[in-house]
């Protein structure tokens, strides 16, 4: 089997494209200087730890603000997003890159280029420019280069047909990430109890650029029906790489894989931990989890297949029996001699159910890029062909692991797809099938995935139609241009509730869809900062657009005053109306979290009518906002109240748009 390593990894090569020409920033020497020191320090933290490489992004991007015309700053950006979890926004930045230098120097950035479309799910895109690389640039490479490229090329190709197919078959299937166990670190290995009342999986943990340490976890389901909080599954007692293999209802086996090369088999007897053996059957190659089947006779693992001149070429999956008298016999490839199970690429992370289901990842089959799971049934002893499990449980993005749960329609898995916690995260799987079927059918161990779903007719799921969303997307940052994680609220002003609650990622971006409607608040807030509003009205018909906007913070101080475009009042009157009350509890805890914060309100009107009228109209209306406040508990020593009337407008009033944004409600802040 030759080794070819998976979509994601080939994304995240750190070699750095070589460009035809220096393009120096047009900036004046101080700003030149802070350019040169973030593109210094994002380039020093892309050089350590997968984590820390997102980390970068957020230099790149401060350095992307002072002057955006290098092509080889977006391809940097670009790449540390490929860290993150959102890499498809690398997607723009390779755009810019290969827009600002199209010459042949570049061509890693248009590889890259190809490769996110494809993460995106354009797989018709990706193709167009997949073939536009072989054509342009494989001619220039050396013989030994491009045999290499042309071949990863063409199964990028394959890959996004494969996956351009298996969209258009869609699995009715709820994937949520399972929050509780999911952090900033790599979670994955989840293996679910048979009472499915505990979960265990494996933690990796970074140590340095190279090593990392993984640690077996714990988690119970508690009386709600959440998972607690997970706990290591073994004490430290100076030892490592612990992983899960095995979970029954009370007890548990685990391996130590510290040396990967002996692996040392433990049992929970007693209340303890208990060496119960040690494997024998794989001496020389390393392994990558092993799963037994139910009576502990057979086991499956991955391991490096070794070829001739001892050249390591990749993994395959083995399984060993153990023979009358209790001992390991020699291990042999799962699936010789067929196309079922094992191919000339990578096959990972073995799972056997039920003595006759084989779940497993791998690069290869018809994956949609990176891995994607599959599963094989043993029948008469011959394994069938392995049958991907089907979008969007597999994504061109690595998906692994796969547990099914023993009954129902549940799994688990793990996966690095986008808005993870961090590099892969676990999820949980619940498979939809008809209703009148729900309360009888249950499906037996070991045909879960497509395997459940193959001879049942699905209903259809409820459309909806992608053209009518709007995104809203863009970065938070102060005045000083430093990015915040802000904190995000969306509403719906009319019923005065709350639909989306999200903060922006660790580079500040934030990413929204705005539902169809009218009167939609938006709030953004942070820790020392004044709050944001934003108010939408998007009709029904709205057609799919997407909008950027970078939102800014104030901090707090005095003089700093705010716009609040989600406070209305009845037509000509000073009456607050309900859809206001969600922008006044954001001010209401404002407040209270400040409690040496005064504020001076200020109504706001526009030019039709007397001066004396809108004086007046306006001095009501902040007036009734002063009121609320202190019906709601704020003192009333810390307010001040002023109408304006039309004396200060923030538009034109000339256009009935312009008067619109001078009908308004600010405050100021006037002591801190």
């Amino acid at each position: 089997m030759k080794k070819l390593i998976s979509l994601f990894t080939v994304l995240l090569l750190a070699v750095p494209a070589v460009w035809a020409k220096k393009q120096k920033p047009n900036l004046e020497k101080p700003e030149l200087k802070q350019y040169n020191a973030y593109i210094r320090q994002g380039d020093k933290l892309f050089e350590n730890t997968p984590y820390e490489k997102t980390l970068a992004t957020t230099y790149y991007l401060k350095a992307f603000l002072l002057d955006s015309s290098s092509a080889e700053l977006c391809y940097k950006i670009g790449s540390s997003y490929l860290y993150s979890t959102q890499k498809v926004q690398a997607l723009k930045y390779f755009q810019r890159s290969v827009a600002l230098d199209s010459t042949d120097a570049n061509y890693k950035a248009f590889w890259k280029l190809a490769n996110t479309y494809q993460l995106a799910l354009q797989f018709d895109t990706a193709i167009t420019l997949y073939d536009r690389y072989l054509l342009r640039y494989l001619p220039k490479m050396s013989k030994s280069e491009r045999k290499a490229q042309k071949r990863l090329t063409e199964k990028r190709i394959m890959e996004c047909r494969a996956g351009r197919e298996l969209v258009k078959e869609e699995k009715q299937v709820f994937i949520d990430p399972v929050t509780q166990v999911n952090t900033r670190e790599d979670e994955y290995n989840p293996i679910i109890s048979p009472d499915a009342s505990t979960l265990t999986y494996t933690t990796a943990t970074w140590l340095n650029e190279r090593t990392r340490k993984e640690t077996a976890m714990n988690v119970f389901k508690a009386d709600g029906g959440e998972f607690g909080t997970p706990e290591p599954l073994v004490e430290e007692r100076g030892r490592s790489n612990f992983s899960v293999v095995s979970l029954g209802d009370n007890d548990y086996m685990l391996y130590d894989g510290t040396k990967p090369h002996r692996i040392t088999q433990y049992a929970f007897i007693k209340n303890r931990w208990k060496k119960t053996g040690k494997m024998k059957w794989n001496k020389k190659n390393p392994v990558k989890r092993i799963s037994f089947n139910s009576d502990s006779t057979q086991v499956y693992f991955s391991s490096i297949t070794k070829q001739k001149k001892k050249k390591a070429t990749g993994y395959d999956i083995y399984m060993a029996t153990k023979n009358e008298k209790g001992k390991w016999q020699k291990a042999h490839p799962v699936g010789v001699g067929t196309t079922s199970v094992n191919t000339e690429y990578d096959e990972i992370s073995p799972v056997i159910l039920g003595d006759s289901a084989l779940f497993f990842s791998s690069n290869g089959h018809n994956t949609m890029g990176g891995y994607d799971l599959f599963v094989s049934y043993r029948r008469n002893g011959l394994w069938s062909r392995a049958v991907n499990i089907g979008y969007p449980v597999n994504t061109p993005f690595d998906d692994v692991f796969y547990c099914p749960a023993n009954r129902w329609n549940k799994a688990y898995m793990a996966s690095n797809r986008d808005g993870g916690e961090g590099e892969t995260d676990i999820y949980h799987l619940t498979f939809i099938y008809p209703k009148e079927l729900s309360m009888s059918f249950e499906p037996p161990v070991g045909v879960l995935g497509d395997g459940l779903l193959g001879n049942i007719r699905l209903e259809k799921a409820a459309e909806i139609d992608s053209s009518l969303i709007t995104v809203l997307h863009g970065y938070i940052l102060d005045e000083e241009k430093q990015y915040l994680i802000g904190h995000l609220e969306l509403a719906d002003n009319r019923l005065q509730q709350i639909i989306v609650s999200m903060d922006a990622d660790s580079t500040g971006y934030y990413r929204i869809q705005l539902p169809a409607g009218s009167n939609l608040g938006l709030s953004v807030s942070c820790k020392g900062y004044l709050f944001h509003s934003e108010n939408f009205d998007l009709p029904e018909q709205t057609q799919y657009q997407e909008i950027e906007k970078n939102i800014v913070l104030k901090k707090i101080a005095i003089g700093k005053n705010v716009i609040m475009k989600n406070i209305f009042f009845e037509t000509a009157k000073a009456d607050l109306s309900n859809e206001s009350q969600i922008e006044l509890n954001n001010l209401i805890k404002l407040l209270n979290d400040n409690p040496t914060l005064h504020l001076e309100i200020g109504g706001h009107t526009d030019n039709k009518g007397s001066r004396a009228y809108n004086q007046k109209l306006s001095q009501s209306r902040a007036e009734s906002v002063v009121h609320y406040l202190v019906e709601h508990g704020i003192s009333p020593e810390r307010l001040t109240s002023k109408g304006y009337a039309f004396d200060v407008p923030v538009a034109d009033n000339k256009t009935e748009e312009g008067r619109r944004e001078n009908r308004r409600t600010e405050f100021l802040v006037t002591k801190f």
